[in-house]
């Protein structure tokens, strides 16, 4: 059987992306900045590709999705079902993983994120579902340094293990699994709309090693997000 926790859905169902990368343009206090998060080139499943508006208050940071859609890469099946479930999105604030962060190497540590909000029920294999406006509202840190700081999404999701025939004739059959889907867009410029051409290469070179964490990550909890 397909099954991963904190990679990829491909590995689940069987589905291969290119690589891509992540964009972001400035962000100035108190006003709102547009900008791009697109991971659609990436290895990652689900894709996402919203149109992102940021405002950094002083004692929040509030982030808007206006636009966009997510989807699962692959070809569509008109007989096949959802290959997720529960589709669920969060904002985090990142900075630079500490010295000391375990045995396994991460890129980035969470500082604060925001409450999850419901982005799907269901993605089938190669159906686009445009996103509805979103707002996420992360309390913000009084020690934020928004040059060594910036943004992240994580989506989650229940997947869906594929049948397996084995070489004895038994079928085991498909079935959800909970938790199977952990993925993470990342922008490529800091807080203060600098662009960090490290890690933009980093992300274009690898987007996985760059991207996503090698374990749980659990930061902060702040305020909720809204539909």
């Amino acid at each position: 059987m397909h099954i991963v926790t904190t990679v990829t859905l491909h590995r689940l169902v069987a589905v291969a992306a290119a690589l891509g990368t992540t964009t972001a343009c400035a962000l100035r206090t108190g006003k709102p900045s547009g900008y791009l998060v697109s991971s659609t080139a990436s290895d990652y499943s689900p894709a996402l590709h919203a149109q992102v508006a940021v405002e950094l208050a002083a004692d929040s940071v509030v982030v808007r999705v206006d636009s966009g859609s997510i989807v699962a890469p692959g070809e569509a099946a008109s007989r096949r079902g959802a290959v997720m479930h529960a589709i669920t999105m969060e904002a985090l604030l990142v900075g630079a993983p500490a010295k000391d962060h375990g045995p396994l190497p991460t890129p980035w540590t969470p500082i604060a994120t925001s409450d999850a909000i419901v982005v799907a029920d269901s993605l089938a294999l190669g159906v686009s579902q445009p996103l509805r406006p979103i707002r996420f509202a992360i309390a913000r840190p009084t020690s934020l340094d928004r040059r060594r700081a910036w943004l992240v999404f994580r989506i989650r999701a229940d997947g869906e293990a594929t049948p397996v025939h084995l070489a004895d004739g038994r079928l085991l059959a498909g079935r959800r699994v909970p938790g199977g889907v952990r993925v993470f867009p990342c922008a490529d410029r800091n807080l203060s709309g600098r662009l960090d051409k490290r890690r933009a290469a980093r992300l274009k070179k690898d987007y996985l090693a760059a991207c996503q964490p090698s374990e749980p990550v659990s930061p902060r909890r702040s305020s909720g997000g809204e539909p």
